[in-house]
């Protein structure tokens, strides 16, 4: 009993970064590529005993503590990525509907642009924001205040200002990453050809101002699980294009990645919501940047007639 103690006790000692960096001098190649990845995973924990290898006489040592020390500073910049960067809190309590709108987001330093379709601006709105993301502080506004972003514009060219309308019986499917949100939606191909019912997948962003990257591209696509195509008309988003505003209150990009018709609606019968998976790759300040994403409970629409 006190062996299987002692060695519990000595477990944490076997991986700590002293230890690690001592297996990075192994003659075995699998145990210096299992200590790396364990470096790599301590993270903030390993980059003392990493920074002094760096310097280590041993040149392998030292190359491979650069590269982990790498792989440490990029997973904490795409943990950042994945956060908010402005927190906002507002109290509003029965605030006419379009002056709550301008308070709430001109915190954020966004335009918003209210259609009255529909909409009375005078409704009053209560509201109370503590340190929301503003995606998080959309979300809870459009619910206090019964009106939605329009789904038009998740899905548009350009937006300047946030557009927000009355709610619509249709439901807009996104996943939100820190201060970027992706939106997807399904369309189904009609007509009497062979690809009628065929499965086309769209993909778009949108981007708060301060979160506008010099380049954007979705990869690595996956609908209900299968990988999906890139159409030919898919693109990757550069910021000095000329149409783009020079500094624009809010960018929202459509069609940055398009499925290429290639799933068949045969194998989504019976299945009323799917998922869509992929990679919003971002580039900011020349570095490019990963960002995994999930869209769920994406609508299946039916098939149209022939």
């Amino acid at each position: 009993m006190w062996t299987v103690i002692l060695l519990l006790a000595l477990a944490p000692l076997q991986d700590s970064p002293d230890e690690l960096i001592r297996r990075l001098r192994s003659d075995r190649a699998e145990e210096r590529d299992e200590a790396g990845k364990k470096l790599a995973d301590l993270g903030a924990a390993a980059v003392p005993a990493l920074e002094a290898a760096r310097l280590d006489k041993d040149e392998e040592v030292a190359r491979r503590a650069a590269a982990i020390l790498r792989t440490i500073e990029r997973r904490r910049r795409e943990a950042e990525e994945r956060k908010p960067r402005r927190l906002r809190s507002a109290a509003l309590k029965d605030v006419p509907l379009e002056d709550a709108a301008k308070d709430v987001f001109g915190k954020f330093g966004a335009s918003v642009k209210v259609d009255p379709f529909g909409i009375n601006v005078q409704n009053a709105v209560t509201l109370e924001l503590k340190d929301a993301g503003f995606w998080e502080a959309v979300d809870q506004f459009c619910q206090a205040a019964n009106v939605r972003v329009e789904p038009q514009m998740m899905l548009g060219t350009r937006c300047s200002a946030l557009p927000i309308s009355r709610p619509l019986p249709w439901p807009v499917t996104f996943d939100t990453i820190g201060d970027v949100r992706v939106i997807a939606k399904l369309t189904v191909m009609g007509g009497a050809g062979d690809n009628h019912g065929d499965v086309t997948a769209h993909l778009g962003a949108a981007f708060a101002p301060w979160a506008v990257p010099r380049r954007a591209r979705i990869e690595g696509v996956k609908l209900a699980g299968q990988a999906v195509e890139e159409h030919p008309l898919h693109r990757e988003f550069r910021a000095n294009e000329p149409d783009l505003p020079a500094k624009p209150e809010l960018l929202t990009l459509a069609e940055l990645w398009r499925g290429g018709d290639c799933v068949k609606r045969a194998k989504l019968d019976g299945v009323r919501t799917v998922s869509v998976e992929g990679t919003l790759v971002v580039t900011r300040d020349g570095v490019e940047w990963k960002l995994p994403f999930t869209v769920r409970g994406l609508p299946v629409p039916p098939v149209p007639d022939r």
